[in-house]
């Protein structure tokens, strides 16, 4: 008999808790409210600024309070938003395009989940969120895809976004142009063996990054790429010192004129500018910095 009402006990608390559950993860995914708002003037618009709202975990919603359809997120929308905490998208969101500087700066930022209908994401979308820890993409979209806490362009298979717990897919190409920037707490990153170029500013600012690791299939590393990583001690590359040293490392191009003020040469390469005191470590010896 104990026995009987202690289980009937258990499968009511159970009850209880799956309710107490759902009804907590439908609020989280109840649109934010206070969001600002303008307006593109075709029953479109998108969202300017994080306004009166109050949550941590904002959710965009579909629509504004005007019933205009939110298809893009507006350059520096949620700069400096300090208390955000997590971003997601109401289902059968229309966001197509998220701004420069849209999430950038949001030091308690630790997840972003991006719609299916997102085509576009500018430069610098969440630079310096240093905290950032989880970012994906809805199943379905037909322009990105998210692997590893990596977002990665389909067509090309070029790495666009990371954060402080990407591991990178084996199958991606390139580190694209400013994909890890101002990404300060990331402290080490192994690129896989497709990869073949390591694009201008791909790791700028990664100030407690310590060591790389880079295959011998890179044949490019571009201007800055790596510029004030100023930790970095190891670079550990699968190949040669001769390999190391053919790779492009591309050069700056300067502006000089006829007066020899302006026009076009290159500089000395600065894909290492301010870097920490590094060693490359190859398979038969080491180049120091």
């Amino acid at each position: 008999m104990k026995k009987h009402i202690f289980a009937s006990l258990v499968s009511v608390a159970l009850i209880i808790l799956s309710v107490a559950t759902f009804a907590s993860c439908d609020a989280f995914k109840k649109p934010s409210e206070g969001l600002e708002f303008t307006s593109n003037g075709n029953r479109t618009c998108f969202v300017s600024g994080i306004g009166s709202c109050p949550d941590e975990n904002v959710v965009i919603p579909k629509q504004s309070p005007q019933g205009d359809f939110v298809t893009s997120i507006g350059s520096s929308a949620f700069d400096n938003c300090y208390g955000l905490v997590s971003v997601s998208f109401e289902d059968d969101s229309r966001v197509a395009r998220i701004g420069s500087q849209a999430f950038a700066n949001c030091e308690s930022l630790k997840s972003i989940k991006f719609p299916k209908s997102l085509t576009y994401i500018e430069y610098n979308a969440i630079s310096n969120s240093v905290n950032l820890e989880n970012i994906t993409v809805e199943k379905g979209n037909t322009v990105y895809h998210s692997e590893g806490n990596c977002i990665i362009e389909i067509a090309s298979n070029k790495l666009v976004l990371g954060c402080k717990n990407s591991i990178i897919p084996e199958y991606v190409t390139a580190i694209g142009y400013l994909a890890f920037s101002h990404c300060s707490n990331l402290t080490s990153i192994k690129i896989p063996n497709n990869v073949t170029s390591i694009e201008s500013y791909a790791f700028e600012y990664c100030t407690s990054l310590t060591s790389i690791s880079i295959p011998n299939s890179v044949d490019s590393i571009e201007d800055y790429s790596f510029r004030y990583c100023t930790s970095l001690t190891t670079i550990k590359y699968d190949g040669t010192m001769a390999q190391w040293n053919a790779i492009n490392k591309r050069k700056s191009i300067v502006d000089i004129d006829e007066s020899g003020m302006y026009g076009s040469y290159y500089m000395s390469s600065d894909w290492d500018y301010n870097t920490g005191d590094y060693t490359v470590y190859c398979t038969d010896g080491n180049i120091r910095k």
